[in-house]
């Protein structure tokens, strides 16, 4: 795992509108943080420390996953 590129990645997939990739991507990275791997540089420098980038890179998978899936939800067909 190398999470700065991830965590560029996720943004550059969010950007995109690319729901799947931020989806993959949002997965990969927050497994990673929650079995203890070592954050992004998220905003700043890595002066700002660990823990923040952490809860930084943490509620941006969280925020992203439900906003991929409501995009998901909202674009699925319809039996109409």
């Amino acid at each position: 795992m190398a999470p700065d590129a991830t965590f560029r990645e996720l943004l550059d997939a969010i950007a995109d509108g690319n729901i799947d990739r931020t989806l993959e991507l949002t997965d990969a990275l927050s497994s990673w943080l929650k079995k203890g791997g070592f954050p992004p540089i998220t905003i700043g420098s890595a002066a700002l420390g660990h823990d923040w980038h952490r809860h930084i890179a943490s509620e941006i998978c969280n925020m992203a996953m439900v906003h991929a899936r409501r995009m998901a939800t909202a674009h699925a067909p319809t039996d109409d």
